[in-house]
């Protein structure tokens, strides 16, 4: 059986995407799911937000002498924060485990809001300053102000990571 020619909507926007792709770039927007505090599901794909680090869903830290889950705290702030925006995501490139890394964003009131960097400034994730610098701003306000996990006692991400690793090869 002989097939149309004309491409359907579905080829069209991986045509797109893959185009985009060849010079670095393209925007990925659809139904979403946060994962944690710096990861979203878009569609079937991962977007690891770029150029900051979260704690882990199992990393506690203290607070005014309190064990918290900041973890699953920083992952219900960017849910809470999302609502029901609808998110897209400018991705650059892929990282170790296959996911998108990119900024992300929502609009609010006719602005366009960058979610890595409510991230850190709000204190639910940190600089990861190791990869880029653009976010350090924004942490040394959180900082300042001490706000989410800057008013308490708490590991980098990185190396809450690291003790995890280490622990298992115990």
């Amino acid at each position: 059986m002989a097939r149309a020619k004309g491409l359907t909507r579905r080829e069209i926007k991986y045509l797109i995407v893959l185009i985009l792709g060849a010079f670095g770039f393209f925007t990925i927007t659809g139904n979403s799911r946060i994962i944690d505090g710096d990861t979203i599901k878009i569609g079937q794909e991962r977007v690891r937000l770029q150029g900051i680090d979260a704690p882990e869903t199992s990393q506690t830290c203290r607070c005014g002498g309190q064990k918290v889950f900041c973890g699953k705290q920083a992952a219900q702030a960017l849910k809470d924060f999302v609502a029901d925006s609808e998110i897209f995501c400018d991705a650059k490139e892929r990282d170790a485990y296959g996911r998108l890394l990119g900024e992300c964003f929502i609009r609010r009131d006719g602005r366009k809001i960058n979610l890595n960097a409510w991230m850190v400034e709000n204190g639910h994730a940190v600089a990861y300053s190791h990869y880029s610098k653009k976010f350090v701003p924004n942490e040394e306000i959180a900082k300042e102000k001490s706000n989410g996990i800057w008013a308490c006692k708490f590991d980098m991400p990185w190396d809450y990571r690291k003790k995890q690793r280490s622990k298992k090869r115990r």
